[in-house]
C-alpha cells in the first residue's frame, strides 16, 4: 500500500470506564483516556530530550526496511521514525487506537495484543518497546516472539522508567507508601513494575545477545545543574506527577481493595512531597539493546568454529605484524591442529604490500621500500606490514619469497626499483603459471614527474621462477639456498586515476586487486583505488588487455570528497546460469560502509554501486568514534567476509555479510559478527 493505514474494529473507541478513567479493556492496568494521551505525549518529549534529539538509544540502521513499534501509544515515535526513514515500512501496534489519522504513507497502525500470536510474514530489522512496564504478564514469551520475527543481527531496543526515589531517604514518606503499595499490587496481579522486565536473564532466555545497557538517573524537576538534565527533568516531573494516579488507580482498587478516593488522596500527597524544594527526586531510565544472533548451516556462533570454517579463505593460519621491526613471520597449515611450521627473516626496511601466488601458495610476492631519494639501505624484502609504514623513507624493493621449505625463507626473484621514485604501496598477482607470475603494483613516479603532471602509478612486471631440481623437489629434500635467481621484466606503466586539479596532491595507489580469470572466455577484471586523494576513486579495468594502456578502463567509481576505499574484491560469476561471460561481482568498503554491484566486461555505462551495509552511528551517550572496515573478501558470490578495527585499539571484529542475489542492496543480511 502507498498510504498509511489504521486497522480498526467497530468497538475500538469503546473504552471501559472505571473510577472516572477510561481503559482499553478489563485487564490492562493503565488508562487510555485523553488525560493519559497527554501524559504520553509529554513522556515522548522527555525521551527525545534525554537522547539529545535522537529517536532511540541505538540508532536505527539507515538501510532498515521494516521497523516494529510495540505498544505505540499515541504513535508519535512511529510517526517520527516514518518521517525520518521514508523508505522503511513502520508497523505500530497497540491494544487500542487513539493515533492520528493524518500520518506518513509508510506507517501502519494496527490493533494488536503483543501477548497473542504474532502473525507477521516478513521479519523486522528493528523492534522497539518503550514505556511498557507492567504491560505483559510473561515478558519472556514476548521477547521470544520478538526474537522470532527479527532478521539475523536484527536489533531489539527496550526502554523504560523505574521507580521514583529521592537523593536522601525520606522517613515515613508518602512516596515510600505509594511505592510499597504498588509493588504489592503488581505482585498480586502477576506483573512486573519498574525495570524488572529488562533483566538480562529474561532477554537471554529468549535467545538474545545483550549488546549494551545504559541506566540514567533523571532528576525530576529543575534542580540539576546540567542544562540537558534540567530540560528532561522538567518534562519527566510533569509525566511522573500525572502518572501517579494512572499507574496506581486500577492496581490498588482491584488488587489491594483500596477505595478510589484513598488512592487519589495518596497521589495528591506524593505530588506535594515531590514538589518540596528540599526533596530532590530522581527516576531511573534504562535502555537495553539486544541483537538476534543465529546459527548458520554448519557454523556455530563460537568464534573458534566460525574462524575454522572461514580458514579456507586465507592461505595461511596467521602472521604477526611488528611495528618498526621489519620481520616476517610466515605460518603454513599442515593440519587443523598444531604444530605450525614457521620461519622468520629480518629486513633492513619496511614493506607495504604482499600477495600469494594464486596457483601455488608456497610463493609470496612482497613489495615495499622507503620512497624517493634515500640511500644506504639493504636490498632484501621478506616481511608483512600494514600501510602505517607509508611514511618511512627507504629504498624501494620487490621480492618473491619461496616458503615451501619449512624453516627457511629464500629469495628466488627480486626487482630493484628506481631510487628516484616512490616505494611500492600496493601489489597483486594478476596471473600465474608453473614458471612465472604477472604482477601489478602501485608505484608513484618521481616528484619531478608529478610536478610536471605525469604520474604513472600503475606498473606491471613479469617474474620468472628459477628452475629447481625436480627429483629433489619431488622427494622433499632440502635443495639449499638458490645460487641464482629468476629473471624479471618490466611490462608497462600507466596513469589511470582522474587527474586532480588540486595545487598539490599526495595521491597514491592504495589498493590493487584482481579477479580470477573467467573459465569460459578467460576475461579478467582488475581494480585499483586511490589513497590520500582530494576525491576518492576506484578504477576498474580489463586485466587481459595487452599492456597497461588507457583504453582498457571499464569503469570509474567516484567516491566523493574525503572518502577512500579501504579494500576492494572481485569474484567471477561465470558459473551462474543466465549471466553472460565476463560478468563479475565487485564489492568495496570505505571506513563505515560496504557497497556491491555486478558488471560485465565491454558493457557501458558505468555500473551503479549499491549500499549493502553500514556501521551504525554510536548511540547518543557513547563516544562518536565507530569501528572502521579494513578489508573484505568474497567467500562465495553472495557471501562477504569483512574485518573491522574497533576504535581506540580495543580489538577487531569479523563480519559475515550475505548479499542479495541482484547485488542491489535488497535482502542483504549480516549473518555473523565475531569479536576477536
Amino acid at each position: 500500500s502507498s498510504t498509511g493505514s489504521l486497522s480498526l474494529s467497530g468497538s475500538v473507541f469503546e473504552q471501559v470506564l472505571e473510577n472516572d478513567r477510561g481503559y482499553a479493556n478489563e485487564s490492562y492496568f493503565m488508562p487510555c483516556d485523553e488525560k493519559e494521551q497527554t501524559r504520553l505525549a509529554i513522556t515522548q518529549q522527555c525521551f527525545t530530550s534525554m537522547l539529545g534529539g535522537q529517536l532511540c538509544f541505538q540508532n536505527i540502521p539507515r538501510n532498515a526496511k521494516r521497523i516494529l513499534d510495540v505498544g505505540t501509544g499515541i504513535g508519535d515515535w512511529a510517526i517520527a521514525v516514518a518521517e525520518r526513514f521514508s523508505t522503511a515500512e513502520i508497523t505500530a501496534t497497540d491494544i487500542t487506537c487513539f493515533q492520528p489519522t493524518d500520518v506518513p504513507p509508510n506507517v501502519f497502525f494496527e490493533i494488536d495484543d503483543a501477548q497473542e500470536e504474532w502473525t507477521y510474514t516478513e521479519p523486522f530489522d528493528f523492534i522497539h518497546l518503550r514505556g511498557l512496564s507492567g504491560a505483559f504478564s510473561d515478558w519472556t514469551a514476548v521477547y521470544k516472539k520478538a526474537h522470532k520475527h527479527l532478521q539475523a543481527n536484527g536489533i531489539l531496543e527496550v526502554a523504560d522508567f523505574g521507580v521514583i526515589t529521592t537523593t536522601e531517604p525520606l522517613v515515613n514518606s508518602h512516596l515510600s507508601i505509594y511505592n510499597g503499595a504498588c509493588s504489592s499490587a503488581a505482585e498480586k496481579a502477576g506483573i512486573l513494575l519498574g525495570l524488572d522486565h529488562m533483566k538480562k536473564s529474561l532477554l537471554e532466555s529468549a535467545g538474545f545477545s545483550i549488546a549494551k545497557t545504559r541506566t540514567l538517573d533523571i532528576p525530576l524537576g529543575t534542580w540539576s545543574n546540567d542544562p540537558r538534565k534540567k530540560l528532561a527533568g522538567k518534562m519527566a516531573l510533569i509525566s511522573a506527577l500525572e502518572g501517579l494516579e494512572a499507574r496506581s488507580l486500577r492496581l490498588l482498587t482491584r488488587h489491594m481493595d483500596w477505595k478510589a478516593e484513598d488512592v487519589r488522596d495518596l497521589c495528591d500527597k506524593v505530588q506535594v512531597e515531590l514538589m518540596r524544594p528540599d526533596v530532590r527526586p530522581t527516576i531511573p531510565c534504562q535502555f537495553t539493546v539486544a541483537r538476534k544472533l543465529m546459527e548458520l548451516s554448519g557454523w556455530l556462533i563460537s568464534g573458534t568454529r566460525a574462524i575454522r570454517a572461514a580458514s579456507d579463505f586465507w592461505l595461511i593460519l596467521g602472521f604477526r605484524l611488528r611495528r618498526r621491526q621489519n620481520r616476517l613471520r610466515f605460518a603454513e597449515r599442515e593440519s587443523m591442529s598444531p604444530p605450525v611450521a614457521s620461519a622468520k627473516l629480518t629486513l633492513s626496511y619496511p614493506i607495504y604490500a604482499s600477495d600469494f601466488d594464486p596457483q601455488n601458495s608456497s610463493f609470496l610476492l612482497v613489495g615495499g621500500g622507503g620512497g624517493e631519494g634515500r640511500t644506504g639501505v639493504g636490498n632484501k624484502i621478506v616481511m608483512f606490514a600494514d600501510q602505517s609504514f607509508v611514511g618511512y623513507q627507504l629504498i624501494p624493493y620487490q621480492t618473491l619469497i619461496n616458503s615451501s621449505r619449512k624453516q627457511t625463507i629464500a629469495e628466488v626473484v627480486d626487482i630493484d626499483l628506481s631510487k628516484n621514485e616512490d616505494s611500492v604501496t600496493s601489489l597483486a598477482i594478476a596471473s600465474s603459471t608453473a614458471s612465472s607470475v604477472t604482477a601489478f603494483a602501485g608505484i608513484n613516479s618521481s616528484q619531478e614527474d608529478q610536478d610536471a603532471g605525469r604520474n604513472d602509478h600503475l606498473r606491471s612486471f613479469l617474474l620468472e621462477y628459477p628452475p629447481i631440481k625436480r627429483k629433489d623437489a619431488e622427494e622433499g629434500r632440502d635443495m639449499g639456498t638458490p645460487t641464482y635467481k629468476g629473471q624479471t621484466a618490466a611490462l608497462g606503466r600507466a596513469s589511470l586515476f582522474t587527474t586532480s586539479t588540486a595545487a598539490k596532491t599526495e595521491t597514491y595507489q592504495r589498493v590493487t586487486r584482481f579477479s580470477r580469470p573467467c573459465k569460459i572466455n578467460g576475461g579478467q577484471l582488475g581494480a585499483i583505488a586511490t589513497g590520500l586523494a582530494p576525491e576518492g576513486e576506484i578504477v576498474l579495468f580489463d586485466a587481459k588487455t595487452n599492456g597497461p594502456m588507457g583504453p582498457w578502463v571499464e569503469a570509474r567509481l567516484p567516491l566523493g570528497q574525503g572518502v577512500e576505499a579501504a579494500d576492494v574484491d572481485i569474484i567471477g560469476l561465470d558459473d551462474i546460469d543466465g549471466l553472460p561471460p565476463g560478468t563479475f561481482a565487485v564489492a568495496y568498503c570505505t571506513d563505515y560502509e560496504v557497497h556491491a554491484f555486478s558488471m560485465t566486461l565491454k558493457q557501458k555505462p558505468n555500473p551503479e554501486p549499491h549500499f549493502s551495509y553500514g556501521e551504525p552511528h554510536p548511540d547518543v551517550f557513547a563516544s562518536k568514534t565507530r569501528p572502521k572496515f579494513r578489508s573484505l573478501r568474497f567467500i562465495t558470490p553472495h557471501l562477504l567476509l569483512l574485518s573491522q578495527n574497533r576504535p581506540n585499539r580495543q580489538g577487531a571484529d569479523l563480519l559475515l555479510l550475505e548479499l542479495s542475489s541482484s547485488y542491489q542492496g535488497k535482502d542483504k543480511t549480516l549473518l555473523l559478527r565475531l569479536l576477536l
